[in-house]
């Protein structure tokens, strides 16, 4: 399974251990902890059929108390495990983590528990659709989903204004929340699931605050033309394996982003892993590192790398300056290594 965005792997064929007899599965669950054992329910199709009903009763006992405002249920099965929620009517909090759920019991929880205000599903197995939804009086604020297995996700809550989401964002089949007011969202590496984030969220009038988990392969293919953000205000990048060229210029997907934000207050970029490709030793190739060294305090690695794709004889082709590596790299070593940083330095 891809860990960043949530979706599982197609080609199972090289899936040795899942192709294993049942009964070898079964010893490999028995020998496992508690929740490593309800964690494979999200491999694949083939973990998922498993058994794991043998863990079907939460961690700790459920507190059926008028005064239980805040509960955490971990690595059980929900749909076996039957939870009274009439005695739960009191919670303000709930923290699913690593369960297995179906519609019957989102739907039982979520009708009962109308003066609940956050939910976290964290690495959980949804057997069919997650449906997140409520009767009017339902409170719901904060929505938090983190690398869950499903098959559709739909979300309407009339009284949320916060929305956590890591995984496979083109799941969201609809999603309906009038006072939006604030979005995390990390979809992985994958460009198309991306875009259709932004075109999500973008439709939701009062949204002011953005947060993105970026990586290389996303940002490249922003398109153009994305939606309009009509009244963010605050916006944050985290982006990750970020590539400065010499031969293209990388940070345009940045541009893109700020026509799409006209009341944008505040900007902020975090970079926590530069390769510089292209690089021959200018000197303001090496201020420019210097600066980035410096200026980057959370930058966990630069990647200095002097090689830059040619078209020769036929074929593209990685070259790299005969000079670089007697005279140019270390002189740029030197200097890149004087530099106070806490980040990781390679240079090629």
């Amino acid at each position: 399974m891809d860990e960043r965005d949530g979706t599982e792997v197609k080609n199972e064929s090289k899936d040795l251990i899942s192709r294993l007899p049942d009964n070898i599965l079964y010893y490999i669950l028995s020998i496992l902890t508690r929740k490593d054992a309800c964690k494979t329910s999200i491999l694949s199709r083939r973990w998922r059929s498993l058994p794991h009903g043998l863990h079907s009763a939460p961690m700790y006992e459920v507190p059926y108390e008028d005064n239980c405002s805040k509960l955490t249920l971990g690595c059980c099965n929900l749909i076996q495990y039957h939870i009274d929620f009439n005695k739960l009517k009191g919670l303000v909090t709930l923290i699913l983590d690593v369960v297995i759920i179906d519609e019957a019991v989102m739907a039982s929880m979520l009708s009962t528990c109308t003066l609940l205000e956050g939910l976290t599903l964290d690495a959980c197995n949804v057997v069919s659709n997650l449906i997140v939804t409520g009767p009017p009086s339902l409170r719901l604020k904060k929505l938090k989903v983190r690398y869950c297995s499903t098959k559709k996700i739909e979300i309407s809550a009339a009284n949320l204004i916060a929305f956590d989401f890591s995984g496979d964002i083109t799941r969201i089949s609809s999603f309906s929340a009038p006072r939006l007011l604030k979005v995390h969202f990390n979809t992985g590496t994958k460009a198309s699931t991306f875009a259709h984030g932004l075109a999500q969220f973008a439709s939701h009038p009062c949204l002011e605050n953005l947060s993105l988990i970026m990586y290389s392969s996303t940002v490249k293919e922003i398109p153009q033309s994305i939606p309009l953000f009509k009244n963010l205000k605050e916006l944050n990048m985290n982006v990750w394996n970020s590539s400065c060229g010499s031969e293209e210029d990388e940070l345009l997907w940045v541009l893109f982003i700020l026509k799409a934000t006209p009341l944008l207050q505040k900007l902020e970029i975090t970079l926590r892993q530069i390769e510089m490709h292209g690089f021959v030793g200018n000197w303001y190739e090496v201020e420019f590192a210097i600066y980035m060294l410096e200026s980057l305090k959370k930058l966990e690695l630069m990647v200095i790398d002097p090689s830059t794709r040619c078209y020769r004889n036929g074929m593209w082709a990685n070259y790299v300056d005969s000079s670089w590596e007697e005279k140019h790299k270390p002189i740029v070593q030197d200097k890149l290594e004087k530099v106070k940083m806490s980040a990781q330095l390679r240079i090629l």
